[in-house]
């Protein structure tokens, strides 16, 4: 029996993925708790989403990633006895706050359209614990989207020319 040569395996600064150093310089650039990512979605989606509203989205995803995390930091955790000797935490207000940030949320999800941008939204928020999200849901009805318009676009050429 030989050895074999073994790789050096890296970790993710961002969600401790690891992986061959060529593998996590490409994943590092695009994980969505990299609150300075590259999105991946916006530039496959290019077609439905003009340049100024990936502009405009990075930024506000910054501010609502912001405002998210300041609701999240509400929630106050005390210890408290259970029974003989075990302390439990819980929080008062957080049902509260949960549902807050539900209803702020649903208000809020439908600004960024981009299901990579709204995944790191609930990544690097913290909000995960009290909301929904289906990436792949939401991914593959946009998919559908920009198939059916690249089909109008082509049928419209065929038939039409450039008018």
């Amino acid at each position: 029996m030989k050895p074999i040569r073994t790789q050096q395996r890296y970790q993710c600064d961002f969600c401790k993925k690891r992986g061959i150093k060529s593998a996590m310089n490409k994943h590092e650039l695009h994980c969505v708790k990299n609150p300075n990512r590259v999105c991946g979605g916006c530039d496959y989606f290019k077609s439905i989403f003009p340049l100024q509203y990936r502009i405009r989205t990075k930024e506000r995803r910054e501010e609502i990633i912001s405002e998210f995390k300041k609701m999240v930091s509400e929630i106050i955790f005390k210890e408290e006895p259970v029974c003989s000797g075990y302390v439990g935490i819980s929080s008062p207000n957080e049902s509260e706050i949960s549902e807050k940030i539900k209803a702020r949320w649903e208000e809020l999800k439908e600004e960024i359209a981009c299901p990579s941008c709204k995944l790191s939204v609930v990544a690097l928020s913290g909000i995960a614990k009290y909301v929904h999200y289906d990436y792949k849901e939401d991914f593959l009805a946009l998919n559908a989207e920009l198939l059916e318009k690249e089909q109008r676009d082509e049928y419209y050429s065929q038939c039409c020319g450039d008018l």
